[in-house]
């Protein structure tokens, strides 16, 4: 009911444009294989559905629903230190943003337009939600509630527990090629910038695992740090770095898109002003 009144206006006038959309989502953070701010993990797939109008010459307006998964293992890390440190993550991503895509073409790209081809810019906002957990004795467990940094604890630290379901900013290129009047066939990249390091439950210090055992039992101590089951014993002491927290986490996507365009143009023309002729009386 919320979806049909909101876009009540959009359904009645104008182009609108409804969206499938598959490719693939990779995530950037602690867990990626190197240490660098450019470095992903491996693909999964994603599957994405949305819906535009047409709001003039430049600017069209979006909704759009994302459903894909992030990992992340250290067992893949080119980085020795990563691969001791053994930890891993999954988390399902379900998205939904609203966004603006900027027609490239209109601005300096004109020359496009002869071959059916549409460059554009597109940015957004989104709220996500994710649930980082990790395969432990062949079955899945869920790490928020584990506090393995001992998140929220503020006798001890200073950083709160994380939220499942945050903010984002997206931003990306696209391009379509008219295949009829009706039908495009798209590509994208689209980065997501988040408000959150634990994306994949890691981005502090370590906790003592006395602590995490008493407070939220022997599990989260397991858990926090997997070092001994590749070093042969815990090599990593009470405070020391287990991410980097003065980085976020995020992830892209990467897509092929079937558009399909319904109803006329809303722009509006320049109308042609035609003088009534006046009879003047002598």
């Amino acid at each position: 009911m919320l979806f049909c009144l909101g876009f009540s206006p959009l359904l009645i006038h104008g182009q609108i444009y409804f969206s499938t959309e598959i490719g693939t989502m990779s995530y950037v953070g602690d867990l990626s294989p190197l240490k660098s701010a450019i470095s992903f993990s491996n693909p999964k797939p994603y599957f994405g559905t949305s819906i535009g109008k047409q709001l003039g010459k430049v600017v069209t307006g979006e909704f759009r629903f994302v459903f894909g998964e992030v990992t992340g293992d250290d067992s893949y890390s080119k980085d020795e230190s990563r691969r001791i440190r053994n930890l891993s993550f999954q988390s399902n991503i379900y998205e939904y943003s609203l966004g603006l895509k900027f027609n490239i073409n209109r601005i300096f790209l004109k020359c496009l337009d002869k071959y059916g081809i549409s460059v554009n810019y597109d940015a957004g906002i989104g709220i996500f939600n994710f649930n980082p957990r990790t395969k432990y004795e062949g079955r899945w467990v869920d790490l928020r509630p584990l506090h393995t940094e001992c998140q929220g604890c503020y006798d001890i630290v200073d950083y709160d527990e994380y939220e499942l379901s945050q903010l984002n900013i997206s931003y990306g290129f696209s391009f379509d090629i008219g295949l009829s009047s009706n039908t495009k066939l798209g590509f994208n990249y689209n980065y997501r910038f988040l408000f959150t390091d634990y994306l994949d439950d890691v981005s502090n210090k370590y906790i003592d695992g006395d602590i995490l055992s008493e407070r939220f039992g022997t599990l989260s101590s397991i858990l926090a740090d997997r070092s001994d089951e590749v070093a042969g014993g815990t090599i990593h002491t009470n405070g020391a770095m287990r991410g980097d927290p003065n980085n976020n986490d995020g992830y892209f996507t990467l897509g092929m898109k079937l558009t399909f365009v319904f109803g006329k143009s809303n722009l509006v023309q320049p109308m042609e002003i035609i003088p009534e002729s006046i009879d003047v009386k002598e």
